[in-house]
């Protein structure tokens, strides 16, 4: 087993050297894991059978030694990672990035204190280590942790993920063939910031962005006419939160700023305000 790194080696690493030391550190924990595993086994088996024909507690200690041995060295790599997590908190964080993969389906996560990466075998992938956050949850796409990372667009999150696993990204730079995992889904139909369908006040599902665009138009036109004309008319609010909510489903459709798209749109608003308010 390689040298453990000191306290004061752990001070002068970069970030990228602190997560990737824990990356093989981690390995490594599993390694000695399921080795430790079969030695208890065989040695639990072993030491039956000399404690059946009288061994004496010499030779007993030294058939329960291996064993010992490595739990220890295992205990010693955890306080290991440990250590280099401490080091991560004391400089005020920095960005990560941990695919839990073991299981469907495979998110990037910032943090492992998130609930759906708690309990879930992971891996670290420190070469996204440092980097902005928007450029990961970009990277992530289909991966991406909805709670990790709750302000990404609804339109990355149907792009094919650039975050794979080591056994993916070897898995693909032998073969050439992106693995299947990493492909984004099915074009999603029109949905709001959450995913969600896109709803009317009466509870119609507007399946398509131009069915979004004429309901926008129409909500906007007539709200636009009761100012102008100084109306004041119960349920304007809930107006004004319709026209906001779906020009927030539109802009995430096309991946523009709300503002933009609120320009662009300006010219349905004045038609119908004029084929429908005169």
């Amino acid at each position: 087993m390689a040298r453990l790194p000191s306290a004061r080696q752990i001070a002068r690493m970069t970030p990228q050297e602190i997560d990737e030391t824990a990356t093989r550190l981690e390995a490594q924990v599993a390694e000695l894991s399921s080795e430790h595993g079969r030695t208890e086994q065989i040695f639990g088996q072993t030491t039956g059978v000399a404690a059946a024909w009288a061994a004496s507690d010499f030779q007993m200690q030294l058939l329960q030694g291996s064993p010992r041995e490595q739990a220890r060295k295992i205990d010693e790599v955890r306080a290991c990672i440990g250590e280099l997590d401490a080091e991560h908190d004391r400089r005020g964080g920095w960005t990560r990035v941990f695919l839990t993969a073991a299981e469907e389906p495979a998110l990037a996560h910032a943090s492992l204190t998130c609930p759906a990466a708690a309990g879930r075998e992971h891996v670290r992938l420190p070469e996204w280590s440092g980097r902005p956050v928007a450029e990961i949850a970009e990277a992530a796409g289909v991966r991406a942790c909805p709670t990790c990372y709750p302000g990404v667009p609804y339109h990355w999150r149907a792009r094919a993920t650039r975050i794979l696993t080591p056994a993916e990204r070897a898995r693909w730079q032998a073969t050439g063939v992106r693995p299947v995992a990493s492909t984004a889904s099915a074009t999603p139909a029109f949905a709001d910031v959450q995913g969600r369908p896109v709803l009317t006040l009466d509870g119609q599902v507007l399946r398509t962005v131009d069915a979004a665009v004429d309901e926008y138009a129409g909500a906007a036109a007539q709200l636009r006419w009761y100012r102008e004309n100084g109306r004041s008319v119960a349920g304007l609010e809930v107006q004004q939160a319709l026209c906001t909510y779906l020009l927030e489903a539109i802009a995430v459709h096309r991946g523009t700023e709300i503002e933009v798209q609120e320009h662009r749109l300006e010219r349905h608003v004045e038609a119908r305000l004029r084929r429908d308010w005169g």
